[in-house]
């Protein structure tokens, strides 16, 4: 069990998700610079079906995650964890670190 479990199971009781398996945790570390481009998590070569993001620190500029579907750019706080579907629905990004380093841990449940 990890840290993390509890938010994920609620997650999935909230809105009727079930997973079977589940990746190993990742930290990814973003520098002055880095960003990710938009992306869909799911695919038919690794099927995802929830995605997780846990920050660990919120002293950087820039390093947003951004949903265009939704017009959602959003800078999440130090110890805040989001959990949203894998689907193309929530193609995401996230935006380029303009100053400081960005560490977050994800993970993708199937």
């Amino acid at each position: 069990e990890t840290a993390f479990d509890p938010a994920e199971r609620d997650y999935c009781a909230m809105f009727g998700v079930g997973i079977q398996s589940h990746e190993e945790y990742q930290i990814l570390k973003y520098g002055v610079g880095q960003k990710f481009i938009n992306h869909v998590d799911d695919h038919h070569e690794y099927p995802r079906r929830i995605s997780t993001v846990y920050y660990i620190n919120d002293n950087y500029s820039g390093g947003e995650i951004n949903f265009p579907r939704f017009n959602i750019s959003y800078k999440p706080s130090a110890n805040e964890m989001l959990i949203f579907p894998s689907t193309y629905v929530y193609n995401h990004s996230v935006s380029e670190v303009t100053e400081g380093m960005r560490y977050a841990v994800v993970s993708w449940a199937s």
